[in-house]
């Protein structure tokens, strides 16, 4: 599956697919399933489908293999992070940040939506702590603003698994 735009609702339909590949393989041991393939280059994007995508691949029995083609962005660096492996090109970068936000209405809608925003990026920096070796002050002090980590510095502190060095690894 090729995650090659932007992260839009579009995109949720690798949720029906991941289902239904769950679902054919349900007779298939684990470790003979033939794992889901995601091919991702793209900038990110909406914070509510990466959230259903994430859930998705982890609860997924098939194991889900991320494979960053250049750019894992925003909401795509979280899905590729929510991938049971991972692995990078060479040249490849993932960006972490606290997102954007377009948020209109009343004081007290405004006031609502921050609160969950802010519990949303709080969020971000706990999955983040969780799938690499970052502590908890260091993703807070790196997020202030967008984050880059190339490949070297992704494997070293466990945001990918391997970087690719045979393109046989990605077939």
């Amino acid at each position: 599956f090729w995650l090659d735009n932007e992260v839009t609702p579009y995109l949720l339909e690798l949720v029906r697919y991941i289902a239904r590949w769950n679902k054919e393989d349900k007779k298939i041991p684990i470790k003979k399933r033939k794992p889901i393939r995601i091919f991702i280059f793209s900038p990110g994007g909406d914070l509510d489908t990466y959230r259903s995508i994430a859930d998705v691949i982890q609860l997924s029995k098939t194991p889900v293999v991320g494979i960053n083609m250049g750019v894992a962005y925003s909401a795509a660096a979280m899905i590729f992070l929510s991938c049971h492996t991972r692995l990078m090109l060479p040249s490849a970068s993932v960006l972490f940040h606290k997102g954007s936000s377009h948020i209109a209405g009343g004081f007290n809608e405004v006031y609502a939506a921050m609160i969950e925003y802010q519990k949303q990026v709080e969020e971000l920096s706990h999955i983040i702590e969780k799938n690499t070796s970052y502590s908890i002050e260091e993703i807070e002090e790196n997020m202030s603003s967008d984050w880059y980590i190339r490949a070297s510095e992704a494997l070293e502190r466990g945001v990918c698994h391997k970087i690719i060095d045979n393109i046989e690894e990605i077939m």
